[in-house]
């Protein structure tokens, strides 16, 4: 029988290493690193995966976990087509992504959004480098890396200030003029209006602190749409944006509110609707063995 074998080291995810594996010629799987050091946040990472893992359609799929004396080892599917960053970037002028695409994404991530809050998870790092790309044609994405994600119910509100810089909610920075330090998934809700703002225009829409706080502490402050104006968004698009980023998180839509939006009912193109089953890269092999780095 052979073994499997570490071929090439992939990136860092949230406090962990990930590299790709291979058995033969075709079995591939993907290995995620994590220091004991961490145990909190393995365990919340490998407690989410196994709580998501019968949607197989919206989130990168747990085969399977192994330790040593120092590390936890995910063992995960690969996605070979690398994540939505890479895809907005390869794809510019006359091929740059459509906003019929953009809807498409913006429906799965809706509906994977909506699981996660209904299970009360609160993913805290939306961000395209965690939304890998399973097809290209249509576009299927799934999100990945709960390195920070963590439960809470609708009564708890989040306190720790995490995720990555453009798609971290005003809430989550402390900025926002709320009586109280702490967020709930709305945060989620946010980071989405500022990925799909990334998606029309290759910008964050608060690329700084001045900014940002200007928009949320100003009385009436428009929301900035001259980029996606540029990046040629649609009038409703640019709404439903607006309507996902209110710096009030109670204002803004839910995902299962965001569901029912006008935007995504437009010309709904036909990979927006869901497809029960979705191939997977990479066989359920139960052999969970990992190969380890020497020293």
């Amino acid at each position: 029988m052979e073994n499997w074998v570490r071929v090439q080291d992939l990136g860092e995810g949230s406090y962990g290493v990930v590299w790709l594996e291979k058995k033969g010629q075709e079995a591939v799987r993907a290995v995620k690193k994590v220091s004991k050091a961490n145990i909190i946040l393995n365990q919340r990472e490998l407690y989410a995966l196994k709580e998501l893992k019968e949607y197989p359609e919206y989130f990168v799929e747990l085969l399977g976990s192994s330790e040593d004396q120092n590390s936890v080892y995910l063992v995960m599917e690969y996605i070979e087509n690398g994540d939505l960053m890479g895809v907005v970037k390869n794809r510019q002028g006359t091929d740059r992504i459509s906003e019929n695409e953009i809807k498409s994404i913006t429906w799965q991530l809706l509906t994977a959004l909506e699981i996660m809050h209904s299970k009360n998870f609160c993913h805290r790092d939306l961000k395209p480098q965690n939304i890998l790309v399973a097809s290209t044609s249509p576009i299927r994405v799934k999100i990945a890396d709960f390195g920070v994600t963590k439960q809470a119910s609708d009564s708890t509100q989040l306190r720790t200030v995490v995720g990555t810089w453009g798609y971290m909610a005003p809430e989550v920075l402390g900025f926002s003029d709320a009586e109280t330090s702490g967020y709930t998934s709305s945060a989620d809700i946010w980071s989405l209006g500022s990925l799909l703002h990334f998606m029309f225009t290759n910008e964050v829409p608060f690329p700084d602190n001045r900014k940002l706080i200007n928009y949320v502490r100003e009385n009436n402050a428009p929301f900035p749409t001259e980029k996606l104006q540029r990046g040629g968004a649609s009038l409703a698009a640019r709404d439903f944006i607006k309507s996902l980023m209110s710096p009030f998180p109670e204002k803004r839509l839910t995902a299962k509110q965001a569901l029912e939006a006008p935007w995504l009912k437009i010309d709904e193109p036909d990979q927006i609707s869901p497809d029960p089953v979705l191939e997977s890269f990479l066989p359920n092999d139960p052999e969970l063995t990992v190969s380890l780095p020497n020293g």
